[in-house]
């Protein structure tokens, strides 16, 4: 990795509305790329992707989704339309803006989702990224 290509922010979660916190790794600066994993995957899958294009001037976030990794594990609320709402929560909290959203698997229904039910026009490229 570049040094000074990428930053790295502090703050590593956030609080949605039913109190589940999502993790979430936001590196880098410039257009944003969002990565959405598959099951039972966490943001850790997307790891080498977000190193090579942040050092590449993008800002990288990926986040685990609820019930995996490093987010909390809540009875409740593992559905699409749960996942599509947290993703839109992390996205307005981040104040992204022009992000292009990559999923794997569930990660690719979930950023379908999301833009169905928040109707962004934001870009959606769903793809298989092999390491």
């Amino acid at each position: 990795m570049k040094l000074g290509a990428t930053v790295a922010r502090a703050r590593h979660t956030i609080t949605v509305g039913d109190g589940t916190e999502i993790f979430f790794k936001d590196w880098g600066a410039g257009q944003p790329i969002v990565f959405s994993h598959g099951s039972p995957l966490d943001s850790d899958a997307w790891e080498d992707q977000m190193v090579f294009l942040a050092d590449r001037w993008y800002r990288c976030i990926a986040h685990d989704r609820r019930g995996h990794g490093r987010s909390s594990q809540p009875w409740t609320g593992n559905d699409v339309d749960t996942y599509a709402d947290d993703l839109a929560a992390l996205v307005e909290e981040l104040d992204l803006h022009d992000a292009i959203h990559v999923g794997h698997s569930t990660g690719a229904g979930e950023v379908v989702r999301y833009i169905g039910r928040h109707g962004t026009s934001r870009v959606c490229l769903t793809t298989w990224l092999r390491r």
